[in-house]
């Protein structure tokens, strides 16, 4: 169970990561 839990919060955590690295990549294509 708690198991469960942490997979899932692992998923969203690097959900958060990756769209955080999305963003920074177009503020460095802007920046360009």
């Amino acid at each position: 169970m708690l198991n469960c839990i942490t997979k899932e919060k692992k998923l969203q955590l690097n959900r958060e990561t990756f769209e955080q690295k999305e963003q920074y990549g177009k503020v460095q294509l802007q920046l360009l």
